[in-house]
C-alpha cells in the first residue's frame, strides 16, 4: 500500500523506477505508463512507430508460424499415404507370393521390384 501512495504522489515525476520498486510488475508497468504522460509529441511518434513495428513483426511471424504448420501437415499428410500405399503393395506381394506366383508377375502387378519381391519369400 505504502508503494502505491509513493506512486500517486511522485510517478509522474521521477525519470526512472526505485529499486525497491522493481519486482513488483504492476508498480513497474504503473511508472512506465505514468512516464509516457511526460513525454512530448515527438517522443510519442517515436514510441508509436515501434509499438507498429513490434505488432507488425509479430504478425508475419503468426503468419509465417501458420504457414509453416500448414505445410508441415500437408507433407505429413503426403508422407503417411505414401507409407500407407507402400505398405499395401508389400501385402499384396505377399499374398501374392503365398499364392505361388512368380517374382515378374508380382513385381508387374505391385510395381515392387524383382529384387524387393524377392526379399518377400
Amino acid at each position: 500500500v505504502d508503494k502505491w501512495l509513493y506512486f500517486i504522489k511522485n510517478g509522474s515525476s521521477l525519470e526512472m523506477i526505485p529499486k525497491e520498486f522493481t519486482g513488483n510488475p504492476a508498480l513497474e508497468q504503473a511508472f512506465d505508463t505514468a512516464k509516457m504522460y511526460s513525454w512530448n509529441k515527438k517522443e510519442m511518434e517515436v514510441y508509436d512507430y515501434i509499438d507498429l513495428q513490434k505488432g507488425s513483426e509479430l504478425d508475419a511471424l503468426r503468419t509465417a508460424e501458420q504457414k509453416g504448420e500448414k505445410r508441415g501437415l500437408k507433407k505429413g499428410v503426403a508422407q503417411g499415404l505414401e507409407q500407407g500405399i507402400e505398405q499395401e503393395k508389400i501385402e499384396i506381394a505377399q499374398n501374392a507370393v503365398k499364392q505361388g506366383l512368380d517374382n515378374q508377375m508380382i513385381s508387374a502387378i505391385t510395381e515392387l521390384s524383382p529384387d524387393e519381391v524377392e526379399k518377400l519369400r
